[in-house]
């Protein structure tokens, strides 16, 4: 992607290393402010833990920067597996307290709306990721990006009714009765939703690259920059294995 330098008419930013290993596929990218300037992807899941931060060499190399240009980390917080999110999170926090630099979490489902959104415009969006088990990990956003419903995960057959539910909450929120939504995610193919309007992408398919850092650097400027070393997770499901009872 180019040496990573800014055009005369282009205002690069702050240097941005985004992190996402919650869902099936992982992605790093480093940034000039919005533009991504170096990105890559696994789609093998079991190896994401040992790819990670080969993944970041590569970008840093593709870009010819060093970490020194990296001012703000953006982690996708899930959900997504648990071991996804645990890899992430804990290299970002690692990578953060290293370099003394902030961090932002994101949340898989809600840069998956934001994609939606730059594709479509103003339209309310229902994002979807497997959950695997039978269930699927679901939100609601207005076409603001106000979160109106979940993050849940609900079983498959009841996913239908759960979109009904927030096609209901949408419409009384936008005061129309046929509120203009659509549904994203890879794991809508697969499960024969009618009367939904949906579209598809590489980057709300699944978290991209693109929406992470855009989300990210709008929340820094709104003041919500987290306190990485303390960040939490957002697993939305309780882990199958528990504490055993004393």
């Amino acid at each position: 992607m180019g040496d990573g330098s800014c055009s005369s008419t282009e205002s690069c930013g702050p240097g941005v290393l985004v992190v996402d290993t919650a869902t099936v596929r992982a992605v790093v990218a480093l940034c000039a402010g919005r533009r991504v300037l170096a990105s890559v992807f696994n789609d093998r899941q079991t190896e994401h833990a040992e790819r990670l931060f080969g993944m970041v060499d590569s970008v840093l190399a593709e870009a010819g920067k060093d970490l020194k240009f990296v001012e703000l980390i953006v982690v996708g917080m899930g959900p997504g597996s648990f071991t996804g999110v645990r890899v992430g999170m804990a290299a970002a926090k690692g990578l953060s307290m290293a370099l003394g630099i902030p961090g932002v979490g994101v949340v898989s489902l809600e840069a998956m709306a934001y994609a939606a959104r730059e594709i479509v415009g103003r339209r309310h969006v229902v994002a979807m990721l497997d959950a695997k088990k039978g269930e699927v990990f679901v939100a609601c956003y207005t076409s603001d990006g106000e979160l109106v419903a979940g993050p849940s995960h609900v079983c498959r057959d009841g996913v239908a009714s759960w979109v009904g539910m927030g096609a209901e909450l949408v419409a009384g929120i936008s005061g129309s009765a046929n509120p203009k939504l659509v549904v994203v995610g890879d794991v809508v193919r697969d499960l024969g939703l009618r009367g939904v309007e949906v579209i598809s992408s590489l980057d709300c398919d699944l978290p991209g690259a693109q929406a992470m850092v855009s989300l990210g650097l709008l929340k820094r400027s709104n003041g919500c920059v987290d306190d990485i070393g303390t960040m939490e997770p957002q697993y939305v499901r309780p882990p199958d294995i528990t504490q055993p009872r004393v």
